[in-house]
């Protein structure tokens, strides 16, 4: 279990510029919530969420407000992007209050806001990505865009706790997450997306880091564990395209790749084990509800296919695992900051019948 409030000594020395006894104490209540929801329980994520939205809300100024707050219809609530967004002069582009622009404080609730909607995992792999941003300025050359570990989102859409609808998104460069929800009760936390940048870091101070390691390794294992038939039954013969981002529906599935019905128990584990690579960066509950979809699947709607450039330096490969109501892709096609073939991860959760649904 993790502290519950991140890098809680600077949220105590930054409480100081806060107005208001008011939210000092709906953010301890936060904080006291969460430190009573383990992220592998299936305790409700939902008014964590809504309280540290209040919270975070509640701390803004008049300006902050007006670049933070968005009506819940509004058509940017389904405009998400995972790539960089600027202008010719280097100013970015994407929509919502970047932490950049917030005090210590307000930061601080900015993240406390991306920690209820992840489980543990999938908090730490999100300020992992964040701070590849420091090592892409450090490795790139041309600089043609900002790496700013700060230049990272938050957009809330609507009021918190409406029952009517309300959500939020944390985005920046390699990554989004985009929840909905009715009052307190999740409904839908995807677009998911988590990328890397070196996926492995091959020089300098942080040599072998790796940044979302799982979603390849554990694919690899699935695809070595295939027989030869099996294999011509998963492989397709070109890589896939890439995620499809700026717009609410996800890709059609295309009837591809090896059924559900057709591995055995060794290979079913080993599909669920790619499978919770995904699922388990969300909380408990929501994985949950994501998992009994995957469940539901295990049919032969459930299908695993993949596709590999094997005479390619790197072995460029992308993968795709389709079933009633989710979707997980993974490109890993593009070289690295240094040029190193094949070491730059693309990974999502999408929801084919409709991310952003407002019907669990």
């Amino acid at each position: 279990m993790v502290a519950c409030c991140p890098d809680s000594n600077r949220a105590r020395s930054g409480w100081s510029i806060l107005a208001g006894v008011g939210l000092a104490f709906g953010f301890t209540l936060w904080c006291a919530w969460f430190s009573q929801a383990d992220s592998g329980s299936e305790k409700p994520s939902g008014p964590g969420m809504t309280m540290a939205a209040k919270a975070f809300v509640q701390s803004l100024d008049e300006s902050q407000r007006a670049t933070a707050l968005m009506a819940f219809d509004s058509p940017e609530r389904t405009r998400w992007h995972f790539v960089p967004l600027q202008d010719k002069d280097r100013n970015p582009t994407r929509k919502g209050l970047r932490l950049e622009k917030m005090n210590d404080a307000q930061r601080e609730m900015a993240l406390a806001l991306l920690k209820s909607g992840t489980s543990e995992r999938g908090y730490d792999e999100a300020r992992q990505i964040m701070s590849l941003e420091t090592v892409l300025d450090d490795l790139e050359k041309a600089k043609a865009n900002v790496r700013n570990p700060l230049w990272y989102f938050v957009s809330i859409f609507g009021e918190p706790g409406d029952e009517k609808g309300w959500g939020w998104r944390f985005e920046g460069h390699h990554l989004t997450l985009n929840v909905t929800l009715k009052g307190n009760q999740v409904v839908s936390a995807t677009p998911s997306v988590f990328c890397s940048n070196p996926a492995v870091i091959k020089s300098g101070k942080k040599v072998g880091l790796a940044t979302l390691p799982g979603t390849l390794s554990k694919a690899e294992a699935l695809v070595e564990s295939l027989s030869e038939n099996q294999k011509g039954e998963a492989r397709v013969k070109t890589l896939m395209a890439e995620v499809d981002q700026a717009n609410a529906k996800a890709p059609a599935q295309p009837d591809e790749g090896i059924r559900w019905t057709a591995l055995d128990d060794t290979q079913k584990k080993l599909l669920h084990q790619v499978l919770r690579e995904y699922t388990g960066r969300l909380p408990g509950d929501v994985e949950a509800a994501t998992w009994r979809r995957v469940t539901d699947s295990q049919d032969e709607s459930l299908r695993f296919a993949f596709a590999r450039e094997d005479q390619k330096p790197g072995r460029p490969v992308t993968y795709r695992v389709s079933g009633k109501g989710f979707l997980v892709q993974f490109l890993n096609v593009q070289s690295d900051a240094e040029g190193t073939p094949a070491n730059h991860f693309h990974t999502a959760l999408r929801r084919p019948s409709g991310d952003f649904t407002t019907t669990p």
